[in-house]
Formats: C-alpha cells, sequence, structure tokens
C-alpha cells in the first residue's frame, strides 16, 4: 500500500508541485524559494500569509488556496474519509443551520451573510458524499441510488433560493425545510444503514503500466475540481490488462510525482512526457463488503540500533537495558530447639503427599494429584431376576438330604426313594405353577 506524506516536502518538491498549478502561478515559484517553504508550511497556508510573501493579487490567492486545501484534505482526511464520517459531516452542517433558521423572522425577504456561507458550506459537504454515492460498489443498490438523487435535487433547490436573494419567495422557511431534508439523508445513512462498506475509508495502491503506442487506454473526467478521475477504459488496453486500475480511481501521483491540486491538462500532459513504463498512485474506493478489508493506516517509524543515539523519544531517551543486579541480603539466624527440629523432621517424613524442595530430588509428581470422584451406586429398581439368566436349580439338590433339628442342633437323615418322590412333588407344583404365572403376565 502507498503511502504520501506532504508534511516532510522539501523545497524542491513545493516547487515543482506549483508548476502543475495555473500557469499564472509560476511567476510565484522564486518566492517560494527564496522564503524556503516546505511541507508543513504549505499545508498551514492562508491568505495573510501569501499577503506576507507578495502574493497580492485575490485571484491569484484563491488558486493557490484551493490547491493546497485539495493538498490538505488529502493528507490529513484519508484515513478518516468512508461514507459514514460524510454523511455525520452533512447532518451536522443542515442541522447548524436549520437551528439559526428558526431563530429568523420567517417573513424576511433577504438573506443574511452567514445564512449564504452556512448555504455554500451545507452545498460543499454534499458533493463528496454524492461522488461516493456515484461510484461503485455503491451504485448497484436500490437505497443508494435515491438518497443520491435526493441530495442533487435539494442541492440544486437550495442553491437556486439562495442566488436569487430578495427575488425568491420565502426563503428562510424553504431553505429551512431543504435542511431538514439534508439531516433526515445523513441520518438515514449513518443509523439506518447496516451495509458494513459504509465504514470502509478510501486506500491508497500503486499501479504499473508500459504505453502502448503512446497511450494508456483511458481518460480523466473534466472536472472543475482538480479531481482525476479515471474513466472510459479501453478494451485491450495497459489500463484494461491490469488488475488493479478500475474506473473511478483518481490517480494521486504519476511517477511519485503528486498530483493533487492540479489542472487536468497538466496531468495528460505529465502522463505523456514520462518514460514508457508509468507507476501511478490511485486513491481506491472499498470495493468488498468485508468489515475488516483495506484500511489505510499511516506508516510509523520503528527504532533501530543504528539510530540509538537520536532522541527518537523523549522517554526512551538514555535509558539502560534492563538487567538483573545482585541483591545483598542481611544473614538472618533462625534458633529452634532440639524437639522442635526432630518434630518437623517426623512431619516431612510422614506426609507424602507434599512434593520434596526441590523437583529433581526423589520420584515424586511434578503436578497435583487428581481428586477421583466418590462413587456413587445408581439407583436401581430390584425385581425377579429373568429366568434367561437364572441358573436353572435341580430337582434333587434340595431332595437330596433332609435334617432333623433336636436340642438346638441339625441332624443329617438318610432318604428313601418314597421321601425323595414326596418331596419333588411340590417343587414340579410350583415350577409349573410359575410358568403358567409367566405365560399369563406375557399375554397380558
Amino acid at each position: 500500500m502507498a503511502y504520501v506524506n506532504v508534511k516532510d516536502w522539501s523545497v524542491e518538491q513545493v516547487m515543482y508541485w506549483l508548476k502543475g498549478l495555473d500557469n499564472v502561478i509560476l511567476q510565484y515559484q522564486a518566492v517560494f524559494l527564496n522564503n524556503g517553504v516546505k511541507g508543513h508550511q504549505l499545508l498551514n497556508f492562508r491568505a495573510d500569509d501569501l499577503d506576507n510573501l507578495g502574493i497580492k493579487k485575490l485571484g491569484h490567492q484563491e488558486i493557490i488556496l484551493e490547491a493546497v486545501e485539495h493538498l490538505r484534505h488529502f493528507h490529513y482526511e484519508l484515513d478518516k474519509e468512508n461514507l459514514q464520517m460524510l454523511a455525520l459531516k452533512l447532518s451536522c452542517t443542515a442541522n447548524s443551520l436549520y437551528k439559526e433558521l428558526l431563530l429568523i423572522d420567517e417573513k424576511c425577504d433577504s438573506l443574511k451573510t452567514q445564512v449564504m456561507s452556512d448555504v455554500h458550506n451545507i452545498i460543499a459537504a454534499a458533493k463528496p458524499l454524492v461522488l461516493w454515492l456515484d461510484r461503485a460498489p455503491f451504485t448497484g443498490d436500490k437505497d443508494y441510488i435515491d438518497s443520491k438523487r435526493d441530495l442533487l435535487s435539494l442541492s440544486f433547490e437550495m442553491a437556486y433560493i439562495a442566488h436569487r436573494g430578495v427575488f425568491s419567495e420565502n426563503p428562510v422557511p424553504t431553505i429551512k425545510k431543504i435542511c431538514d431534508k439534508f439531516a433526515k439523508i445523513a441520518d438515514h445513512i449513518i443509523q439506518e444503514v447496516c451495509d458494513p462498506m459504509i465504514l470502509q475509508p478510501a486506500s491508497l495502491d500503486l499501479a504499473k503500466l508500459k504505453k502502448k503506442e503512446q497511450e494508456l487506454g483511458f481518460y480523466i473526467m473534466p472536472n472543475y475540481h482538480p479531481i482525476h478521475q479515471i474513466v472510459d477504459i479501453k478494451f485491450g488496453s495497459p489500463a484494461h490488462g491490469s488488475s488493479k486500475i478500475e474506473e473511478g480511481d483518481e490517480i494521486v501521483q504519476v511517477n511519485y510525482q503528486t498530483v493533487v491540486g492540479w489542472q487536468a491538462k497538466k496531468v495528460m500532459l505529465l502522463l505523456q512526457e514520462v518514460s514508457p513504463e508509468i507507476v501511478l498512485t490511485l486513491k481506491k474506493r472499498p470495493r468488498h463488503s468485508k468489515v475488516y478489508g483495506q484500511i489505510y493506516m499511516k506508516p510509523y517509524r520503528l527504532p533501530s540500533r543504528k539510530r540509538s543515539t537520536e532522541q527518537w523519544s523523549k522517554w526512551t531517551e538514555n535509558l539502560p537495558s534492563p538487567r538483573l543486579l545482585p541483591m545483598d541480603l542481611p544473614h538472618i539466624k533462625i534458633i529452634q530447639s532440639e524437639e522442635e527440629i526432630h518434630n518437623v523432621e517426623a512431619e516431612l517424613s510422614s506426609s507424602d503427599s507434599e512434593p520434596p524442595d526441590s523437583p529433581l530430588e526423589g520420584n515424586f509428581r511434578m503436578y497435583p494429584v487428581k481428586p477421583r470422584p466418590i462413587l456413587q451406586r445408581r439407583n436401581t429398581i430390584t425385581g425377579t431376576t429373568p429366568t434367561n439368566k437364572r441358573p436353572t436349580t435341580s430337582i434333587e439338590e434340595p431332595t437330596s438330604k433332609t435334617f432333623s433339628i433336636s436340642g438346638g442342633r441339625a441332624h443329617e437323615l438318610p432318604l428313601t426313594e418314597d421321601k425323595i418322590e414326596k418331596n419333588t412333588e411340590p417343587v414340579e407344583r410350583s415350577l409349573e405353577q410359575f410358568s403358567d404365572d409367566q405365560a399369563s403376565g406375557v399375554g397380558a
């Protein structure tokens, strides 16, 4: 991403920038050279400064101050210029004039000079907003198209009424209504539009081109303001083959020479005179709907070891590098009795959970023991065991032996075949009854 820093311009760069203005300004190059005007002084120029330099003609002052204003706006507002910020400026100026007109009698036929100046500020704030809405990617949305159409119609109506002056009917209430409409359109863009592209600022990008038969394949839109916008890219031209040049981009530099504030014909002459390979610095509008897209950020200088002797920051001047310093602690003598020492040794030997003083001594864990959860029994419903999992009962086992109790003791008695047959009958009956009950339960 490219970066243009007007503040660091030298006297020679300021002189070369003046060549791109109107031809009547060329006579003042020697004045700028003799006074050593640099970039930071050029950005702060006012009408009084030009008077002190010997530039007395108002028309010449207006040409220089207008170009400086465009240069100042480009230098300071590039990283802040987005659709939401432009709408916010328009809303503030419109609301300011609306509240001012509330204090003026509506039957007044003439407008004050301050009101005329505020009308000019509103139209000047609406122009860049319309320019943003007139380019991609905002040209495909109906909401943006309607907002652009309304802003243009309101601007023409306000300018017409203000210029007519005393010949217009009821200028104060009409201008007040137009200010209210301006504020509503701007507030709609700020508060109700959910498109993340309104937050993305413009960015700078470099594009390299090679001339083909002394042409680049694009035109610069004729404009009263020194804004060099690319239009009508020819098919098959070098500009068409470059993926970084699109219609609507603004030319900021030609071979690293800043042309902001120049006349369009001077820019075209510079494009024709330069070598076949051209490097263009372009100001591009956002082209995608990602929130974190090409966000313009000014680069900053990092301190290096080679420049450590320079005072690059007042906070880090002559600061030593951090290092460890030895600390002399007083010797503390601890007196303990033999019984206390013996008790402490016994506690250390008996406690197995405490780790040793050194992690390298002994085979101990280097991490705390993970507590195990307490085992809990599940709440289950007890019942009869299924017959397929219950072992089969032998009829002979319970009937093979009988016992007689006499004197509190059990004695084993031998069984005969008659007794065995009698003992097995109740068991067989119980089994048949169990099978019948189970069959009836399954059927139910």
